[in-house]
Protein backbone atom coordinates (compact mmCIF):
# COMPACT_ATOMS: atom_id res chain seq x y z
CA UNK A 1 0.00 0.00 0.00
CA UNK A 2 1.79 3.13 -1.22
CA UNK A 3 1.57 6.53 0.43
CA UNK A 4 1.37 8.44 -2.87
CA UNK A 5 -2.00 10.25 -3.00
CA UNK A 6 -4.36 8.93 -5.68
CA UNK A 7 -6.63 11.14 -7.81
CA UNK A 8 -9.46 10.30 -5.43
CA UNK A 9 -7.43 11.46 -2.45
CA UNK A 10 -6.60 14.64 -4.34
CA UNK A 11 -10.34 15.16 -4.80
CA UNK A 12 -10.78 14.80 -1.05
CA UNK A 13 -8.19 17.47 -0.29
CA UNK A 14 -10.54 20.51 -0.37
CA UNK A 15 -12.96 18.82 2.02
CA UNK A 16 -10.18 17.82 4.40
CA UNK A 17 -8.63 21.27 4.35
CA UNK A 18 -12.00 22.86 5.14
CA UNK A 19 -12.57 20.45 8.01
CA UNK A 20 -9.14 21.07 9.48
CA UNK A 21 -9.73 24.82 9.61
CA UNK A 22 -13.27 24.48 10.87
CA UNK A 23 -12.63 21.98 13.67
CA UNK A 24 -9.10 23.06 14.68
CA UNK A 25 -8.60 19.99 16.87
CA UNK A 26 -4.90 19.03 16.81
CA UNK A 27 -5.64 15.50 18.00
CA UNK A 28 -8.55 14.92 15.64
CA UNK A 29 -6.06 13.05 13.46
CA UNK A 30 -3.74 10.37 14.81
CA UNK A 31 -0.19 10.17 13.45
CA UNK A 32 2.55 8.07 15.13
CA UNK A 33 5.37 10.54 15.77
CA UNK A 34 8.89 9.59 14.69
CA UNK A 35 7.79 6.26 13.23
CA UNK A 36 10.15 5.04 10.47
CA UNK A 37 7.48 2.78 8.93
CA UNK A 38 5.88 3.76 5.61
CA UNK A 39 2.73 5.84 6.13
CA UNK A 40 -0.85 5.07 5.17
CA UNK A 41 -3.33 7.97 5.17
CA UNK A 42 -6.81 6.94 6.40
CA UNK A 43 -9.92 9.12 6.22
CA UNK A 44 -12.65 7.43 8.26
CA UNK A 45 -16.35 8.30 8.06
CA UNK A 46 -17.93 6.74 11.14
CA UNK A 47 -20.81 6.83 13.63
CA UNK A 48 -20.38 6.20 17.36
CA UNK A 49 -23.76 4.42 17.45
CA UNK A 50 -22.84 1.92 14.72
CA UNK A 51 -21.67 -1.53 15.83
CA UNK A 52 -19.74 -2.15 12.57
CA UNK A 53 -17.91 1.17 13.06
CA UNK A 54 -16.73 -0.05 16.47
CA UNK A 55 -14.67 -2.76 14.73
CA UNK A 56 -12.63 -0.28 12.71
CA UNK A 57 -10.08 0.44 15.45
CA UNK A 58 -8.97 -3.17 15.87
CA UNK A 59 -8.99 -3.90 12.14
CA UNK A 60 -6.82 -0.86 11.37
CA UNK A 61 -4.34 -1.96 14.03
CA UNK A 62 -4.17 -5.41 12.43
CA UNK A 63 -3.69 -3.84 8.99
CA UNK A 64 -0.84 -1.67 10.25
CA UNK A 65 0.88 -4.60 11.98
CA UNK A 66 0.52 -7.04 9.07
CA UNK A 67 1.64 -4.56 6.40
CA UNK A 68 4.29 -2.73 8.44
CA UNK A 69 2.53 0.65 8.13
CA UNK A 70 2.31 3.80 10.22
CA UNK A 71 -1.33 4.91 10.05
CA UNK A 72 -2.29 8.55 9.85
CA UNK A 73 -6.00 8.71 10.69
CA UNK A 74 -8.52 11.49 10.19
CA UNK A 75 -11.89 10.86 11.83
CA UNK A 76 -14.92 12.30 10.03
CA UNK A 77 -18.30 12.46 11.78
CA UNK A 78 -21.22 10.74 10.03
CA UNK A 79 -24.02 10.34 12.62
CA UNK A 80 -26.78 8.08 11.37
CA UNK A 81 -29.50 9.73 13.42
CA UNK A 82 -30.21 12.80 15.53
CA UNK A 83 -29.84 10.64 18.63
CA UNK A 84 -26.13 10.13 18.00
CA UNK A 85 -25.30 13.81 17.48
CA UNK A 86 -24.53 14.32 21.18
CA UNK A 87 -21.83 11.62 21.13
CA UNK A 88 -20.05 13.23 18.18
CA UNK A 89 -20.22 16.65 19.81
CA UNK A 90 -18.83 15.11 23.02
CA UNK A 91 -15.85 13.72 21.13
CA UNK A 92 -15.08 17.16 19.72
CA UNK A 93 -15.53 18.75 23.14
CA UNK A 94 -12.98 16.27 24.51
CA UNK A 95 -10.76 17.18 21.58
CA UNK A 96 -10.76 20.79 22.84
CA UNK A 97 -8.84 19.43 25.82
CA UNK A 98 -6.53 17.13 23.79
CA UNK A 99 -8.46 13.92 24.51
CA UNK A 100 -10.41 13.25 21.29
CA UNK A 101 -9.13 9.68 20.78
CA UNK A 102 -9.60 8.74 24.43
CA UNK A 103 -13.23 9.89 24.25
CA UNK A 104 -13.54 8.15 20.84
CA UNK A 105 -12.56 4.82 22.40
CA UNK A 106 -14.95 5.20 25.37
CA UNK A 107 -17.89 6.16 23.15
CA UNK A 108 -17.51 2.98 21.14
CA UNK A 109 -17.21 0.91 24.31
CA UNK A 110 -20.36 2.31 25.96
CA UNK A 111 -23.95 2.64 24.85
CA UNK A 112 -25.18 5.53 27.02
CA UNK A 113 -25.72 8.83 25.22
CA UNK A 114 -27.50 10.88 27.86
CA UNK A 115 -25.86 14.04 29.11
CA UNK A 116 -25.18 12.44 32.48
CA UNK A 117 -23.47 9.45 30.81
CA UNK A 118 -21.27 11.73 28.72
CA UNK A 119 -20.36 13.81 31.77
CA UNK A 120 -19.43 10.62 33.63
CA UNK A 121 -17.04 9.61 30.83
CA UNK A 122 -15.53 13.11 30.84
CA UNK A 123 -14.93 12.79 34.60
CA UNK A 124 -13.21 9.40 34.11
CA UNK A 125 -10.88 11.02 31.58
CA UNK A 126 -10.08 13.86 33.98
CA UNK A 127 -11.48 16.56 31.69
CA UNK A 128 -12.40 20.06 32.83
CA UNK A 129 -16.03 19.24 33.58
CA UNK A 130 -17.30 22.81 33.37
CA UNK A 131 -15.74 23.48 29.97
CA UNK A 132 -16.92 20.11 28.66
CA UNK A 133 -20.50 20.66 29.82
CA UNK A 134 -20.54 24.20 28.42
CA UNK A 135 -19.48 22.88 25.01
CA UNK A 136 -22.31 20.32 25.08
CA UNK A 137 -24.93 22.84 26.20
CA UNK A 138 -23.94 25.47 23.64
CA UNK A 139 -23.72 22.92 20.80
CA UNK A 140 -20.63 24.75 19.65
CA UNK A 141 -19.49 21.72 17.65
CA UNK A 142 -22.80 20.98 15.90
CA UNK A 143 -21.73 22.84 12.75
CA UNK A 144 -18.48 20.85 12.51
CA UNK A 145 -20.37 17.56 12.74
CA UNK A 146 -22.83 18.67 10.08
CA UNK A 147 -20.01 19.76 7.77
CA UNK A 148 -18.47 16.30 8.03
CA UNK A 149 -21.87 14.79 7.28
CA UNK A 150 -22.20 17.01 4.20
CA UNK A 151 -18.76 15.89 3.01
CA UNK A 152 -19.85 12.28 3.41
CA UNK A 153 -22.89 12.87 1.21
CA UNK A 154 -20.83 14.78 -1.38
CA UNK A 155 -18.42 11.82 -1.60
CA UNK A 156 -21.23 9.30 -2.01
CA UNK A 157 -20.79 7.68 1.41
CA UNK A 158 -23.81 5.42 1.90
CA UNK A 159 -22.41 2.67 4.12
CA UNK A 160 -20.81 3.06 7.53
CA UNK A 161 -18.01 2.76 8.16
CA UNK A 162 -16.52 4.08 4.90
CA UNK A 163 -12.78 4.62 4.74
CA UNK A 164 -10.46 6.14 2.16
CA UNK A 165 -7.03 4.50 2.55
CA UNK A 166 -4.49 6.35 0.44
CA UNK A 167 -7.44 7.40 -1.70
CA UNK A 168 -8.92 3.92 -2.16
CA UNK A 169 -12.53 3.70 -1.00
CA UNK A 170 -13.36 0.87 1.43
CA UNK A 171 -17.12 0.59 2.00
CA UNK A 172 -18.35 -1.27 5.05
CA UNK A 173 -16.70 -3.36 7.71
CA UNK A 174 -16.85 -6.52 5.57
CA UNK A 175 -14.69 -4.88 2.90
CA UNK A 176 -12.24 -3.76 5.57
CA UNK A 177 -12.13 -7.28 7.03
CA UNK A 178 -11.43 -8.66 3.56
CA UNK A 179 -8.55 -6.20 3.17
CA UNK A 180 -7.03 -7.20 6.51
CA UNK A 181 -7.78 -10.93 6.13
CA UNK A 182 -7.84 -11.70 2.39
CA UNK A 183 -9.82 -14.84 1.56
CA UNK A 184 -7.84 -17.88 0.53
CA UNK A 185 -7.59 -18.14 -3.26
CA UNK A 186 -9.98 -20.57 -4.87
CA UNK A 187 -8.37 -23.71 -6.27
CA UNK A 188 -7.68 -23.46 -9.98
CA UNK A 189 -10.38 -24.76 -12.23
CA UNK A 190 -9.75 -27.90 -14.19
CA UNK A 191 -8.52 -27.23 -17.72
CA UNK A 192 -11.34 -26.94 -20.23
CA UNK A 193 -9.09 -27.69 -23.21
CA UNK A 194 -5.92 -29.65 -23.81
CA UNK A 195 -2.54 -28.45 -25.00
CA UNK A 196 -3.19 -29.90 -28.45
CA UNK A 197 -6.30 -27.72 -28.76
CA UNK A 198 -4.62 -24.32 -28.48
CA UNK A 199 -4.13 -22.12 -31.55
CA UNK A 200 -0.47 -21.96 -32.55
CA UNK A 201 -0.96 -21.06 -36.18
CA UNK A 202 -1.19 -17.31 -35.56
CA UNK A 203 1.50 -17.14 -32.84
CA UNK A 204 4.81 -15.38 -33.42
CA UNK A 205 7.40 -18.09 -34.07
CA UNK A 206 11.14 -18.51 -34.42
CA UNK A 207 12.94 -21.64 -35.55
CA UNK A 208 12.15 -24.33 -38.12
CA UNK A 209 8.63 -25.79 -38.21
CA UNK A 210 10.05 -29.36 -38.12
CA UNK A 211 12.31 -28.74 -35.09
CA UNK A 212 12.24 -31.67 -32.62
CA UNK A 213 11.67 -29.30 -29.67
CA UNK A 214 8.73 -26.88 -29.52
CA UNK A 215 8.63 -24.25 -26.79
CA UNK A 216 5.40 -22.30 -26.22
CA UNK A 217 5.50 -19.48 -23.69
CA UNK A 218 2.44 -17.82 -22.19
CA UNK A 219 3.87 -14.55 -20.97
CA UNK A 220 3.14 -11.00 -19.78
CA UNK A 221 5.30 -8.05 -20.79
CA UNK A 222 4.69 -6.36 -17.40
CA UNK A 223 5.84 -9.36 -15.34
CA UNK A 224 9.37 -9.31 -13.94
CA UNK A 225 9.54 -13.12 -13.79
CA UNK A 226 8.65 -13.23 -17.49
CA UNK A 227 11.63 -11.06 -18.41
CA UNK A 228 13.98 -13.37 -16.53
CA UNK A 229 12.44 -16.44 -18.14
CA UNK A 230 12.56 -14.85 -21.61
CA UNK A 231 16.30 -14.30 -21.32
CA UNK A 232 16.78 -17.94 -20.30
CA UNK A 233 14.73 -19.04 -23.34
CA UNK A 234 16.81 -16.75 -25.58
CA UNK A 235 19.94 -18.48 -24.32
CA UNK A 236 18.77 -22.05 -24.85
CA UNK A 237 17.26 -21.29 -28.26
CA UNK A 238 20.61 -19.88 -29.37
CA UNK A 239 22.40 -22.93 -27.95
CA UNK A 240 20.38 -25.36 -30.09
CA UNK A 241 20.26 -23.86 -33.62
CA UNK A 242 17.82 -25.68 -35.88
CA UNK A 243 16.53 -27.89 -33.08
CA UNK A 244 14.15 -25.54 -31.23
CA UNK A 245 10.99 -23.81 -32.44
CA UNK A 246 9.78 -21.08 -30.09
CA UNK A 247 6.24 -19.64 -30.08
CA UNK A 248 4.83 -16.77 -28.04
CA UNK A 249 1.31 -16.59 -26.59
CA UNK A 250 0.06 -13.33 -25.06
CA UNK A 251 -1.28 -13.68 -21.53
CA UNK A 252 -1.46 -10.34 -19.66
CA UNK A 253 -2.44 -10.87 -16.03
CA UNK A 254 -3.78 -7.31 -15.73
CA UNK A 255 -6.92 -7.05 -17.87
CA UNK A 256 -6.85 -3.31 -18.50
CA UNK A 257 -5.55 -0.94 -21.15
CA UNK A 258 -2.11 -0.66 -19.52
CA UNK A 259 -1.83 -4.45 -19.46
CA UNK A 260 -2.97 -4.82 -23.08
CA UNK A 261 -0.87 -2.00 -24.62
CA UNK A 262 2.55 -3.73 -24.84
CA UNK A 263 0.94 -6.89 -26.21
CA UNK A 264 -0.92 -4.97 -28.91
CA UNK A 265 2.37 -3.25 -29.77
CA UNK A 266 4.11 -6.63 -30.11
CA UNK A 267 1.29 -7.90 -32.37
CA UNK A 268 1.61 -4.76 -34.47
CA UNK A 269 5.41 -5.25 -34.63
CA UNK A 270 4.84 -8.81 -35.89
CA UNK A 271 3.04 -7.32 -38.92
CA UNK A 272 6.26 -5.46 -39.69
CA UNK A 273 8.39 -8.60 -39.26
CA UNK A 274 9.97 -7.41 -36.02
CA UNK A 275 8.11 -9.27 -33.30
CA UNK A 276 11.17 -10.73 -31.57
CA UNK A 277 13.05 -7.43 -31.67
CA UNK A 278 10.06 -5.72 -30.02
CA UNK A 279 9.68 -8.67 -27.64
CA UNK A 280 13.25 -8.15 -26.43
CA UNK A 281 12.72 -4.40 -26.05
CA UNK A 282 9.50 -4.86 -24.05
CA UNK A 283 10.93 -7.60 -21.82
CA UNK A 284 13.90 -5.41 -20.84
CA UNK A 285 11.79 -3.50 -18.29
CA UNK A 286 8.10 -2.56 -17.73
CA UNK A 287 6.75 0.25 -19.87
CA UNK A 288 6.46 3.66 -18.25
CA UNK A 289 4.06 5.38 -20.65
CA UNK A 290 3.08 5.82 -24.31
CA UNK A 291 6.20 7.86 -25.07
CA UNK A 292 8.39 5.05 -23.71
CA UNK A 293 6.56 2.53 -25.93
CA UNK A 294 7.11 4.63 -29.05
CA UNK A 295 10.76 5.19 -28.14
CA UNK A 296 11.38 1.44 -27.91
CA UNK A 297 9.52 0.83 -31.15
CA UNK A 298 11.67 3.45 -32.86
CA UNK A 299 14.85 1.84 -31.52
CA UNK A 300 13.98 -1.47 -33.20
CA UNK A 301 13.22 0.28 -36.50
CA UNK A 302 9.43 0.16 -36.59
CA UNK A 303 7.26 2.49 -38.69
CA UNK A 304 5.53 4.35 -35.84
CA UNK A 305 2.52 5.56 -37.85
CA UNK A 306 1.82 2.03 -39.01
CA UNK A 307 2.38 0.74 -35.46
CA UNK A 308 -0.33 3.07 -34.14
CA UNK A 309 -2.77 2.02 -36.86
CA UNK A 310 -2.13 -1.70 -36.34
CA UNK A 311 -2.47 -1.42 -32.56
CA UNK A 312 -5.91 0.12 -33.06
CA UNK A 313 -6.96 -2.56 -35.55
CA UNK A 314 -9.72 -4.73 -33.97
CA UNK A 315 -7.97 -7.79 -35.42
CA UNK A 316 -5.02 -7.19 -33.07
CA UNK A 317 -7.31 -7.18 -30.04
CA UNK A 318 -9.07 -10.29 -31.36
CA UNK A 319 -5.74 -12.12 -31.57
CA UNK A 320 -4.85 -11.04 -28.04
CA UNK A 321 -8.18 -12.26 -26.71
CA UNK A 322 -7.75 -15.64 -28.48
CA UNK A 323 -4.43 -16.13 -26.69
CA UNK A 324 -6.00 -15.18 -23.36
CA UNK A 325 -8.85 -17.62 -24.00
CA UNK A 326 -6.33 -20.38 -24.73
CA UNK A 327 -4.52 -19.64 -21.47
CA UNK A 328 -7.78 -19.59 -19.52
CA UNK A 329 -8.78 -22.89 -21.11
CA UNK A 330 -5.53 -24.42 -19.89
CA UNK A 331 -6.23 -23.03 -16.39
CA UNK A 332 -3.04 -20.96 -16.45
CA UNK A 333 -2.92 -18.93 -13.24
CA UNK A 334 0.64 -17.56 -13.30
CA UNK A 335 3.09 -16.10 -15.76
CA UNK A 336 5.36 -17.19 -17.19
CA UNK A 337 3.94 -20.62 -18.02
CA UNK A 338 6.02 -22.51 -20.58
CA UNK A 339 5.33 -25.72 -22.50
CA UNK A 340 8.21 -27.79 -23.87
CA UNK A 341 6.77 -30.40 -26.22
CA UNK A 342 3.56 -30.15 -24.21
CA UNK A 343 5.14 -30.46 -20.75
CA UNK A 344 4.02 -27.55 -18.56
CA UNK A 345 6.62 -25.58 -16.59
CA UNK A 346 5.30 -22.82 -14.31
CA UNK A 347 7.44 -19.87 -13.29
CA UNK A 348 10.89 -18.63 -14.27
CA UNK A 349 13.51 -21.28 -15.04
CA UNK A 350 17.27 -21.32 -15.28
CA UNK A 351 18.98 -22.02 -18.62
CA UNK A 352 20.52 -25.14 -17.08
CA UNK A 353 17.11 -26.55 -16.14
CA UNK A 354 15.74 -25.84 -19.61
CA UNK A 355 18.77 -27.54 -21.22
CA UNK A 356 18.15 -30.67 -19.16
CA UNK A 357 14.64 -31.01 -20.58
CA UNK A 358 15.74 -30.29 -24.14
CA UNK A 359 18.57 -32.82 -23.94
CA UNK A 360 16.17 -35.43 -22.60
CA UNK A 361 13.95 -34.84 -25.65
CA UNK A 362 16.91 -35.01 -28.01
CA UNK A 363 17.92 -38.34 -26.52
CA UNK A 364 21.27 -37.14 -25.21
CA UNK A 365 22.57 -36.30 -28.67
CA UNK A 366 23.25 -32.66 -27.83
CA UNK A 367 26.63 -31.76 -26.42
CA UNK A 368 25.97 -28.15 -25.47
CA UNK A 369 25.74 -28.80 -21.77
CA UNK A 370 29.11 -30.50 -21.55
CA UNK A 371 30.75 -27.70 -23.49
CA UNK A 372 29.05 -24.87 -21.64
CA UNK A 373 29.47 -26.01 -18.04
CA UNK A 374 32.86 -26.55 -16.42
CA UNK A 375 33.56 -29.79 -14.57
CA UNK A 376 32.85 -30.10 -10.90
CA UNK A 377 29.96 -30.79 -8.53
CA UNK A 378 26.50 -31.06 -10.09
CA UNK A 379 24.32 -28.99 -7.80
CA UNK A 380 20.54 -28.81 -7.81
CA UNK A 381 19.31 -25.15 -7.78
CA UNK A 382 17.36 -25.88 -4.59
CA UNK A 383 20.68 -26.34 -2.76
CA UNK A 384 21.08 -22.54 -2.89
CA UNK A 385 17.54 -21.81 -1.66
CA UNK A 386 15.64 -21.76 1.61
CA UNK A 387 11.86 -21.78 1.84
CA UNK A 388 8.88 -23.19 -0.05
CA UNK A 389 9.26 -23.56 -3.81
CA UNK A 390 5.80 -22.04 -4.44
CA UNK A 391 6.34 -19.00 -2.21
CA UNK A 392 4.76 -15.73 -3.32
CA UNK A 393 7.98 -13.82 -2.70
CA UNK A 394 11.42 -14.72 -3.99
CA UNK A 395 14.40 -12.96 -2.43
CA UNK A 396 17.71 -13.12 -4.29
CA UNK A 397 20.46 -12.44 -1.75
CA UNK A 398 23.67 -11.38 -3.48
CA UNK A 399 26.31 -12.29 -0.91
CA UNK A 400 29.70 -10.55 -0.73
CA UNK A 401 31.97 -12.43 1.68
CA UNK A 402 34.57 -9.71 1.19
CA UNK A 403 32.28 -7.52 3.32
CA UNK A 404 31.50 -9.85 6.20
CA UNK A 405 30.04 -7.31 8.61
CA UNK A 406 27.55 -5.81 6.16
CA UNK A 407 26.61 -9.23 4.77
CA UNK A 408 26.06 -10.62 8.27
CA UNK A 409 23.74 -7.69 9.09
CA UNK A 410 21.73 -8.31 5.90
CA UNK A 411 21.55 -12.02 6.72
CA UNK A 412 20.14 -11.39 10.20
CA UNK A 413 17.49 -9.09 8.74
CA UNK A 414 16.52 -11.70 6.13
CA UNK A 415 16.15 -14.35 8.83
CA UNK A 416 13.87 -12.07 10.85
CA UNK A 417 11.88 -11.31 7.71
CA UNK A 418 11.45 -15.03 7.01
CA UNK A 419 10.18 -15.58 10.53
CA UNK A 420 7.56 -12.86 10.05
CA UNK A 421 6.64 -13.69 6.46
CA UNK A 422 6.91 -17.45 6.03
CA UNK A 423 5.68 -17.38 2.41
CA UNK A 424 9.16 -16.33 1.27
CA UNK A 425 11.93 -18.20 -0.53
CA UNK A 426 15.51 -16.96 -0.22
CA UNK A 427 17.99 -17.80 -2.99
CA UNK A 428 21.69 -17.16 -2.50
CA UNK A 429 23.69 -15.52 -5.28
CA UNK A 430 27.44 -14.87 -5.29
CA UNK A 431 28.76 -11.31 -5.76
CA UNK A 432 32.29 -11.10 -4.28
CA UNK A 433 33.72 -7.59 -4.57
CA UNK A 434 37.34 -8.75 -4.66
CA UNK A 435 39.57 -11.79 -5.23
CA UNK A 436 40.29 -12.26 -1.50
CA UNK A 437 36.81 -13.72 -0.95
CA UNK A 438 36.72 -16.08 -3.95
CA UNK A 439 37.89 -19.11 -1.96
CA UNK A 440 35.21 -18.49 0.68
CA UNK A 441 32.54 -18.32 -2.03
CA UNK A 442 33.91 -21.55 -3.47
CA UNK A 443 33.46 -23.09 -0.01
CA UNK A 444 29.79 -22.14 -0.11
CA UNK A 445 29.41 -23.93 -3.45
CA UNK A 446 31.23 -27.00 -2.11
CA UNK A 447 29.02 -27.01 1.00
CA UNK A 448 25.88 -26.62 -1.14
CA UNK A 449 26.91 -29.76 -3.07
CA UNK A 450 26.45 -31.64 0.22
CA UNK A 451 23.25 -29.81 1.23
CA UNK A 452 24.99 -27.68 3.85
CA UNK A 453 25.04 -24.21 2.24
CA UNK A 454 23.28 -22.31 5.01
CA UNK A 455 25.25 -23.72 7.98
CA UNK A 456 28.48 -22.93 6.13
CA UNK A 457 27.28 -19.40 5.38
CA UNK A 458 26.49 -18.82 9.05
CA UNK A 459 29.90 -20.11 10.12
CA UNK A 460 31.72 -17.83 7.67
CA UNK A 461 29.64 -14.79 8.61
CA UNK A 462 30.49 -15.36 12.29
CA UNK A 463 34.20 -14.83 11.55
CA UNK A 464 35.85 -11.43 12.13
CA UNK A 465 37.67 -11.63 8.78
CA UNK A 466 37.46 -13.64 5.55
CA UNK A 467 38.69 -17.15 6.49
CA UNK A 468 41.56 -18.71 4.58
CA UNK A 469 41.42 -22.20 3.07
CA UNK A 470 42.64 -24.09 6.19
CA UNK A 471 39.93 -22.40 8.28
CA UNK A 472 37.31 -23.25 5.66
CA UNK A 473 38.31 -26.93 5.76
CA UNK A 474 38.03 -26.89 9.55
CA UNK A 475 34.53 -25.40 9.30
CA UNK A 476 33.57 -28.12 6.82
CA UNK A 477 34.81 -30.79 9.21
CA UNK A 478 32.91 -29.22 12.13
CA UNK A 479 29.75 -29.14 9.98
CA UNK A 480 30.05 -32.89 9.39
CA UNK A 481 30.83 -32.64 5.67
CA UNK A 482 32.70 -35.28 3.71
CA UNK A 483 36.06 -33.52 3.90
CA UNK A 484 37.64 -35.27 0.90
CA UNK A 485 34.70 -34.38 -1.31
CA UNK A 486 34.61 -30.83 0.06
CA UNK A 487 38.32 -30.34 -0.70
CA UNK A 488 37.93 -31.68 -4.23
CA UNK A 489 34.88 -29.48 -4.93
CA UNK A 490 36.55 -26.42 -3.40
CA UNK A 491 39.05 -26.27 -6.23
CA UNK A 492 36.82 -27.61 -9.02
CA UNK A 493 36.35 -25.44 -12.12
CA UNK A 494 32.57 -25.64 -11.87
CA UNK A 495 32.59 -24.07 -8.38
CA UNK A 496 34.46 -21.09 -9.76
CA UNK A 497 32.19 -21.07 -12.79
CA UNK A 498 29.06 -20.81 -10.65
CA UNK A 499 30.52 -17.92 -8.68
CA UNK A 500 31.62 -16.20 -11.88
CA UNK A 501 28.17 -16.64 -13.49
CA UNK A 502 26.43 -15.13 -10.46
CA UNK A 503 28.94 -12.28 -10.37
CA UNK A 504 28.33 -11.52 -14.04
CA UNK A 505 24.58 -11.47 -13.42
CA UNK A 506 25.11 -9.18 -10.43
CA UNK A 507 27.14 -6.82 -12.59
CA UNK A 508 24.42 -6.76 -15.25
CA UNK A 509 21.82 -5.89 -12.60
CA UNK A 510 23.95 -3.24 -10.91
CA UNK A 511 24.34 -5.36 -7.77
CA UNK A 512 28.13 -5.52 -7.57
CA UNK A 513 29.65 -4.37 -4.31
CA UNK A 514 31.29 -3.63 -2.21
CA UNK A 515 28.67 -5.17 0.01
CA UNK A 516 25.58 -7.37 -0.41
CA UNK A 517 22.40 -6.64 -2.38
CA UNK A 518 18.82 -7.89 -2.29
CA UNK A 519 16.23 -8.31 -5.06
CA UNK A 520 12.67 -9.22 -4.05
CA UNK A 521 10.53 -10.50 -6.94
CA UNK A 522 13.13 -8.99 -9.29
CA UNK A 523 12.87 -5.53 -7.67
CA UNK A 524 16.05 -4.09 -6.12
CA UNK A 525 15.86 -3.16 -2.43
CA UNK A 526 17.56 0.18 -2.04
CA UNK A 527 19.61 0.83 1.08
CA UNK A 528 20.09 -1.30 4.16
CA UNK A 529 17.00 -3.50 4.59
CA UNK A 530 14.71 -3.76 7.59
CA UNK A 531 11.91 -6.24 8.20
CA UNK A 532 9.40 -3.46 7.58
CA UNK A 533 10.99 -2.30 4.33
CA UNK A 534 11.20 -5.85 2.99
CA UNK A 535 7.55 -6.44 3.93
CA UNK A 536 6.55 -3.26 2.11
CA UNK A 537 8.55 -4.30 -0.96
CA UNK A 538 6.89 -7.73 -0.87
CA UNK A 539 3.40 -6.22 -0.67
CA UNK A 540 4.14 -3.83 -3.53
CA UNK A 541 5.74 -6.41 -5.84
CA UNK A 542 3.69 -9.59 -5.67
CA UNK A 543 3.84 -10.50 -9.32
CA UNK A 544 2.05 -12.83 -11.62
CA UNK A 545 0.41 -15.30 -9.26
CA UNK A 546 2.42 -17.78 -7.22
CA UNK A 547 4.56 -19.85 -9.59
CA UNK A 548 7.23 -22.25 -8.39
CA UNK A 549 10.33 -20.10 -8.38
CA UNK A 550 12.73 -22.73 -9.68
CA UNK A 551 12.50 -25.37 -12.35
CA UNK A 552 10.56 -28.56 -11.70
CA UNK A 553 7.66 -29.51 -9.50
CA UNK A 554 7.47 -28.03 -6.02
CA UNK A 555 7.56 -31.53 -4.54
CA UNK A 556 11.04 -32.02 -5.96
CA UNK A 557 12.54 -29.32 -3.75
CA UNK A 558 13.54 -29.74 -0.13
CA UNK A 559 12.36 -27.00 2.25
CA UNK A 560 15.79 -25.98 3.50
CA UNK A 561 15.79 -24.24 6.85
CA UNK A 562 18.01 -21.24 7.41
CA UNK A 563 17.52 -20.34 11.04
Amino acid sequence: MKATPSPLLAALAPFLAMAAVATAHPDHSATPAGNPLPPAFVVEFSDFDSAPCAEVEGLLEELADSRGLALERVFKHAPGSAASLAAHEAALAAGDQGRFWDMHHRLFERGGRSKSSLLAVAAELGLDAAAFEAALDSRVHRDAVMRDLSEARALGVQTLPTLFINGTKIEGVEALRALVHPPAPAPPAAPSIGYDDIDLGSAAAAGPADAPVTIVEFSDFRCGFCGVNARALDEVAAAYPGKVRRLFKHFPISMDSDGFRPHLAAIAAMRQGKFWEMHEALMASPLRDEADLLARAGQVGLDLDRLRRDMADPAAMAMLRRDIADGDGLAIRATPTTYINGEQLVGRHTPEALRERIEAILGGAATVRAAAQPAGPEIHPAAFASGPADASARVEFYVDLGELQATAAFAQTLKAFRRERQDVRIELRHAPSGPAALKAHGALVAAAAQGQLWPMLDRILAEPAVPAEPALRLMAKQAGLDLARFSADLGAPRSGGLVAADTAAARARGATGPGPAIFLNDTRHEGEPSVASLAQLMDENVCCGKPPLLAGDAADYPVNRWE
